[in-house]
């Protein structure tokens, strides 16, 4: 197959298969000509060791929900109020050494949040 090389405003390089039409901003391949990656990929190709699946199994241990979620560190103000994404989010129950403190504010995909303060996580 037959790919056209593109370079972008951003010098970021991308391959177009011939059968897709090129962005009019950005002209196809070098000087107008078509490029051939398959030489290019051939110099990259290597033989499996050990046939099979090598992957390995995840630990127990190992919380996923932890893992992919956006966490940002914020300060307790003191209102006993930390703000994530333009919104004020009252802490419930607070203590008087919150105050200008760091609390970690975890956002799930599925749009659950928490604030976490000293590795407990806080009502608010």
């Amino acid at each position: 197959m037959t790919f056209f090389f593109v370079r972008d405003a951003r010098h970021k390089c991308r391959f177009y298969p011939t059968d897709m039409t090129c962005p009019p901003q950005i002209g196809p391949g070098i000087m107008g000509k078509p490029l051939d990656v398959t030489r290019f990929n051939a110099q990259f190709e290597r033989e499996t060791l050990r046939p099979g699946d090598l992957h390995r199994p995840l630990r127990k241990s190992l919380n996923l929900e932890e893992i992919f979620c956006l966490k940002a560190t914020r300060t307790i103000h003191n209102g006993y109020f930390v703000r994530w994404k333009g919104k004020r989010y009252a802490i419930e129950a607070p203590s008087r050494w919150m105050k200008g403190q760091p609390a970690l504010i975890i956002e799930h995909f599925d749009g659950r949040m928490r604030v976490r303060f000293e590795g407990h996580d806080l009502r608010y």
